[in-house]
């Protein structure tokens, strides 16, 4: 049995050193280059030139300036907000027109048609202050 198994470790140790002499023997791969980076096309159209892209007989017309309407500045009335809840925890939150915003946040308000943006500028016991349009209001809380 040890003639057996000497004998199978000899042509295993052989075997394998004839693997490894050929394999040494083998160059190394070459990496190919890829079918993409050999032929890349460019697309290259005069300033003056109709864009193929376009549909037939399309033609750019030139950039008009919009017309400017008069903008009509609105001001902002006390009466416009309704403060119920104010709370002054480190967070100073607030409720106004049944929403509850944050001191710095900006609210829509409707006026007719339009909205307008106004920033809640300071939260303090019992008032708000309220920046819209170029002019600040001072809105107290609604007593019960």
């Amino acid at each position: 049995m040890k003639k057996l198994i000497v004998a199978q470790i000899v042509f295993i140790a052989s075997l394998l050193s004839a693997l490894g002499a050929g394999a040494k023997e083998k160059p190394a791969p070459q990496p190919k280059a890829s079918p993409l980076s050999a032929n890349k096309s460019t697309f290259k159209v005069a300033s003056d030139a109709r864009n193929p892209f376009w549909p037939i007989g399309w033609v750019r017309q030139a950039p008009t300036a919009p017309a400017e309407q008069p903008r009509m500045t609105t001001i902002i009335r006390a009466d416009q907000f309704s403060v119920t809840s104010i709370s002054l925890n480190p967070l100073r939150v607030v409720v106004v027109n049944g929403r509850d915003y944050a001191e710095g946040d900006v609210m829509k308000l409707a006026i007719g048609q339009s909205t307008i943006p106004v920033q809640i500028i300071k939260v303090s016991d019992g008032e708000v202050v309220f920046r819209g349009e170029g002019n600040e209001v001072i809105v107290k809380i609604k007593n019960r």
